[in-house]
C-alpha cells in the first residue's frame, strides 16, 4: 500500500477513534448536509496527501449538492489557488468546480460569494472572463443585502474609473451607504468618500472642505498612512491649496509621504522624495501641536534637511515635542543641552531630559547617564552609579550599555553577555558599524586593552608562551601569549568594537581575534574567518579553534558562552565555511570559463591566421619560379642594352628577392601564431630529411643578398659593401646574380655555389659552419623555416647597419652542449644605439619571440666599441641531446 493511502486510512482512524467525531461520520454518511460540511472541513485540515483531499472534496461536494451555502461558497474556494490565502492547503485548482459553486452561493444570497464573484471578473480569474460591468453588477447586488464597506468602495472605484455604468439610483444609494459607515466612523469609507469630494464624483460635486474634513477625520486616528490606500494627484492638489485646513495628523502623514518618498498613487506613479515638501507638511502640523511631526521638523532642523540647519530651531521643536512626553525628543533635548547646541550647556538640564526619558523606559538616555557618571561629565565620577545606569541598559537590550557593563565591572559573564548581544546584532549584517556607535567606543577599547593586559602572563618569573596549535616536526614553531578567561572575552569584544566605527579597523579587529581564537574562543575565530574571507587572505588556520572547547591551565572547561548561542555560532561559521567554498568553486568555474572563452578565441584566431598566411602562401609560391623563368628567357644580356632594358631587367629581378622574403615570412609567422606546445611537437619530431644548416644558410644568404642588389633603397650601402664601388661594378655583379643565383635550385648539393659566389662577390660576408654542429631536417618543415627566418633577419641587418670597415662574421657551431648562430659587424661609434634600438621594434622583436616559444632558447645582441654582436643560442634539449 502506497503512503497516500495510508494516509487517508491514518486520518480516518483518527476520526473513527474520537466519539464525537465518528457520531459526525454517522449523520453525515446518512445525508446530513451540516455533518457533511464538518466532516469535509476535519479532512481539509488535514489535507497533505491528495487522497486526503479528494476526500475532503467529495464531502464538501455532498453538502453544496444539497444547497448547503456554506459548503458551495468554501469548495469554490479551495479549488482556486489564485484567489484563496487561508492558512490550509487548497484542495484542487479546477476552475469549473470554482466558478460553478461560487456563482450557485451567490446566486443563493451569500455575501461573501458576490464579493469573489465580482473580483472573479475584475480580475478575470477561474475561466471567468474579465468584464467590469460584471463584476460592477456583483457589487452592486451585494451592496443591496448590507455588503461590506471594503466592497462598496470597491464598486466606487470602478465607477470613477467609467470602466462601467450602473443607475443613478443606484449610485445615489452606494454613495449614501459609504457616506453613512464615514459618519460612523469607518477610516476607509472616510478616505474613499474624501477622494470623491476631490475629484467632484459620481454625483458630488468637487469640495474641497469636504476632501480636507473627510481625510483628515481618517487621518486622525491613525498614527501612519495605512498601506492599503494611497492617495492620488488630484487629493494632494487639494491638500496644498488647503494646506492650513488640512488637520494635523494628516498635515503630519503627508510630511511622511514626501520624506519617505515610498508611496504610490492610485495611479502606479511613485511619489517622489522630497525634503522640502516634506519639511513644509511637518512644520504645519508641529504647528498644530502633533508632537510626532515636531520631534521630526527638529530633527530636519538639526540636520539640514529640506530646510537651512538651525540647531536654535531644532532645539525649539525638540524642546516642544519633549513637553508632550515623547522619550525619543526628552533624550534628544538632552543631547542638545548636553553639548551645548542650539541652546546654552548645561550637565544639569541635560540629566534632567536624560531622566526623564529613561523614566519611559528609552534605554539610551540610561546609558548616556552612565556615561556621563563614568567620566565625571557635570558630576562626580561614580562608577557604582554609572554600573547601575550600564545594567539597566543592558536589561533593555541597550548593546553599548552591556559593552559599557562589561568594561566597568570586568566580570567574566558581563563580558560573557556583551560579546553574545554583538554577536547577534552582527548577524544580520555585514561587518560595520551600527547604529548606537558613539565616540566612546576608542575610551571602551583602550579599557578593554587593560583588562586584557592585566591577564597572568608570567610563570617561574619569565612570560608564559605557549604554542597556538600542533606541527609537524619539520615546520617552524609558533607562539602566543596566554590570556585568562577574562582577558580572552574582553580581547575578543575589543576587536568587535574595531568594527564599529564609521570606518572600521580590519587589520587591529584581526589582531584581536587572531589572539582570542588561539586562547579558545569560537566566536573570535568566526570573526577571524569572516575578516579573512572578506579580505581574500584566508588560510583556514581558523578551523583549528572554531569548534574546539576553551579550558583553563590545568585542562578544566573555563566559563564559555551559552550552549544554545555557540550552536547558533558554529551554524553561522559552517554558512561561512560552505558559501566560501561555493564562492571558491563558483570562482573556478567562472575562471575556467574565461579561459575556455580565451582559449577558444585564441583557436579561432590561429584558425584565421593559419589560413590566411596558407591562402598567400599558395598564391605567392609561384612569384620565385615564374620570375626565374622570366630572367631565364630575357637574359642578362638586356644591362648592355640602354637604360630602358636596364630597368626592366632590374625591376624583374627585383621581385625575386620580395617573393622568397614574403613566402619566408608568411612561413614563419605560420609558426608563431601556432601554441608553443604544438610547435616543439612539430620541431621534435624533425629529425632528418635532406635539409641541412648549409642549405638553410645559402638559401639566407641569397634572399639577403638580393634584397641589397636591386634594392635602390640600399644603394649607398651597396657601394659600402662592394670592393670596387663605381657603377659598373655595380652592374656587373647584377648581372651575375641574375645569370648565377637567381635560377639557381639550392639544394645540398649546390649550397656550396652560393658561398663562392658571396666570396667572390661579397667578401665583405664570412660564413663558417663547424663540422660537428651541422645537422639534417626535412626541407620546407618546421626547423627549416624557422632557421631561415631566423638567419636572414640577422644576415639582412648586418648588411644594412655595417660601416664596411670589418668583415660580416657569421658563424653556427657548438657551445659545450648548446648550438649557436652569430652575426658580427662593425659600426660607426656615433650609431652604436641605432642597431639595438631598430632591431627591437622590427625583425629582432619578432625573432626574439620566435626563440621564447623553445626549450631555453634566446635572441641576444651587444655593441661595444664600432663591433655589433647578435646571437642565436638554441638548447641542446631542443635537438634530444644530454648534458655534455
Amino acid at each position: 500500500m502506497d503512503m497516500h493511502k495510508q494516509s487517508l486510512e491514518a486520518v480516518t482512524e483518527n476520526f473513527m477513534a474520537d466519539e464525537a467525531t465518528r457520531n459526525l461520520l454517522r449523520t453525515a454518511a446518512i445525508g446530513d448536509p451540516d455533518a457533511q460540511y464538518h466532516i469535509g472541513w476535519d479532512y481539509a485540515w488535514q489535507a497533505w496527501y491528495d487522497e486526503v483531499s479528494e476526500e475532503a472534496v467529495r464531502w464538501l461536494e455532498l453538502a453544496a449538492q444539497q444547497g448547503h451555502l456554506q459548503a458551495q461558497y468554501d469548495l469554490a474556494l479551495f479549488s482556486c489557488p489564485a484567489i484563496y490565502d487561508g492558512d490550509l492547503p487548497w484542495l484542487q485548482d479546477d476552475h469549473e468546480v470554482t466558478l460553478h459553486w461560487m456563482r450557485a452561493a451567490a446566486e443563493s444570497g451569500h455575501q461573501e460569494a458576490m464579493a469573489r464573484m465580482a473580483e472573479l471578473h475584475e480580475r478575470g480569474l477561474a475561466g471567468a472572463p474579465k468584464d467590469l460591468q460584471e463584476a460592477a453588477n456583483w457589487y452592486l447586488r451585494q451592496a443591496k443585502t448590507g455588503g461590506s464597506v471594503y466592497d462598496l468602495c470597491s464598486l466606487l472605484e470602478l465607477l470613477k474609473q467609467q470602466a462601467c455604468q450602473i443607475a443613478q439610483e443606484d449610485e445615489t444609494l452606494v454613495v449614501d451607504l459609504v457616506n453613512k459607515a464615514a459618519e460612523e466612523g469607518n477610516h476607509y469609507a472616510e478616505r474613499t468618500l474624501g477622494n470623491l469630494y476631490a475629484h467632484g464624483l459620481i454625483g458630488l460635486a468637487a469640495d474641497d472642505g469636504l476632501a480636507v474634513k473627510w481625510h483628515s477625520l481618517a487621518a486622525a486616528e491613525e498614527d501612519e498612512v495605512p498601506s492599503y490606500f494611497a492617495f492620488d494627484e488630484k487629493d494632494i492638489e487639494v491638500f496644498r491649496r488647503n494646506a492650513e485646513g488640512c488637520g494635523a495628523r494628516l498635515q503630519r502623514h503627508l510630511g511622511q509621504l514626501f520624506q519617505k518618498g515610498e508611496y504610490l498613487f492610485r495611479s502606479g506613479e511613485r511619489v517622489e522624495c522630497d525634503l522640502f515638501e516634506a519639511a513644509r507638511w511637518y512644520e504645519l502640523s508641529a504647528k498644530h501641536g502633533d508632537a510626532d511631526a515636531q520631534l521630526r521638523i527638529a530633527r530636519m532642523y538639526d540636520q539640514g534637511q529640506g530646510v537651512s540647519q538651525d540647531e536654535k530651531l531644532a532645539a525649539r521643536w525638540y524642546k516642544k515635542a519633549a513637553q508632550q512626553g515623547l522619550a525619543t525628543a526628552q533624550y534628544a533635548l538632552g543631547t542638545m543641552y548636553d553639548n551645548g547646541r542650539g541652546v546654552p550647556l548645561s550637565y544639569r538640564l541635560a540629566r534632567s531630559w536624560f531622566r526623564l526619558a529613561a523614566a519611559q523606559g528609552d534605554t539610551t538616555a540610561d546609558y548616556q547617564l552612565g556615561l556621563n557618571y563614568l567620566f565625571g561629565k557635570g558630576v562626580r565620577e561614580n562608577r557604582k552609579r554609572a554600573e547601575t545606569l550600564f545594567r539597566h541598559a543592558s536589561t533593555g537590550g541597550h548593546v553599548l550599555g552591556t559593552v559599557a557593563l562589561a568594561v566597568v565591572t570586568a566580570e567574566t559573564s558581563d563580558f560573557i553577555q556583551a560579546v553574545e548581544l554583538l554577536f547577534q546584532q552582527h548577524q544580520g549584517a555585514s561587518l560595520g558599524s551600527m547604529e548606537d556607535s558613539i565616540s566612546q567606543l576608542e575610551e571602551f577599547r583602550k579599557r578593554l586593552e587593560e583588562i586584557a593586559n592585566r591577564s597572568p602572563l608570567t610563570r617561574n618569573g619569565r612570560i608564559w608562551l605557549e604554542p597556538n596549535w600542533d606541527h609537524s616536526k619539520d615546520s617552524p614553531r609558533s607562539w602566543c601569549r596566554n590570556l585568562s578567561v577574562t582577558a580572552r572575552f574582553a580581547t575578543t569584544l575589543r576587536g568587535i568594537l574595531y568594527l564599529l566605527d564609521d570606518d572600521p579597523d580590519e587589520m587591529q579587529a584581526s589582531a584581536c581575534f587572531n589572539l582570542a581564537a588561539k586562547n579558545g574562543d569560537r566566536v573570535a575565530a568566526y570573526y577571524w574567518a569572516h575578516l579573512d574571507w572578506h579580505n581574500g587572505t584566508s588560510d583556514m588556520s581558523f578551523e583549528k579553534y572554531a569548534c574546539s572547547p576553551s579550558c583553563d591551565r590545568d585542562g578544566k572547561p573555563e566559563p564559555d558562552y551559552s550552549s544554545e548561542f555557540l550552536n547558533s555560532v558554529e551554524s553561522r561559521l559552517s554558512e561561512l565555511m560552505r558559501n566560501f567554498h561555493e564562492s571558491q568553486v563558483k570562482k573556478q568555474e567562472a575562471e575556467d570559463r574565461r579561459q575556455a572563452e580565451i582559449k577558444a578565441a585564441e583557436d579561432e584566431h590561429k584558425r584565421t591566421l593559419s589560413f590566411l598566411t596558407h591562402t598567400l602562401n599558395n598564391t605567392l609560391s609561384t612569384g620565385p619560379e615564374t620570375v626565374r623563368t622570366v630572367i631565364d628567357i630575357l637574359g642578362s644580356d638586356l644591362y648592355d642594352q640602354g637604360l630602358e632594358k636596364y630597368r626592366a631587367i632590374n625591376n624583374m629581378a627585383s621581385l625575386f628577392p620580395v617573393f622568397l622574403f614574403v613566402e619566408s615570412l608568411l612561413k614563419t609567422f605560420k609558426l608563431y601564431v601556432s601554441d608553443p606546445e604544438q610547435l616543439r611537437e612539430k620541431w621534435d619530431s624533425d629529425r632528418s630529411g635532406d635539409a641541412s644548416i648549409a642549405l638553410v644558410l645559402a638559401m639566407a644568404l641569397r634572399q639577403s643578398v638580393a634584397r641589397f642588389v636591386f634594392s635602390s633603397n640600399h644603394l649607398t650601402q651597396l657601394r659600402r659593401l662592394l670592393p670596387s664601388q663605381d657603377k659598373e661594378a655595380i652592374k656587373n655583379i647584377r648581372k651575375s646574380f641574375v645569370d648565377e643565383m637567381i635560377p639557381l635550385e639550392i639544394s645540398v648539393e649546390t649550397a656550396g655555389r652560393v658561398f663562392d659566389w658571396i666570396k667572390l662577390h661579397f667578401g665583405m660576408l664570412q660564413v663558417e659552419i663547424d663540422a660537428d654542429a651541422e645537422m639534417h631536417f626535412s626541407r620546407n618543415a618546421t626547423r627549416h623555416m624557422f632557421f631561415f627566418a631566423a638567419f636572414s633577419e640577422l644576415v639582412y641587418n648586418a648588411l644594412k647597419y655595417t660601416d664596411g670597415e670589418q668583415p660580416i662574421q657569421l658563424r653556427w657551431y657548438r657551445d659545450g652542449s648548446d648550438y649557436c648562430f652569430t652575426c658580427v659587424n662593425s659600426f660607426p661609434v656615433e650609431m652604436r644605439v641605432r642597431p639595438a634600438q631598430e632591431g627591437a621594434n622590427s625583425g629582432l622583436f619578432f625573432i626574439e619571440k620566435l626563440m621564447s616559444m623553445l626549450r631555453e632558447s634566446t635572441l641576444s645582441y651587444t655593441h661595444e666599441g664600432g663591433e655589433y654582436r647578435a646571437s642565436l643560442r638554441f638548447d641542446h634539449n631542443n635537438f634530444g641531446e644530454p648534458d655534455a
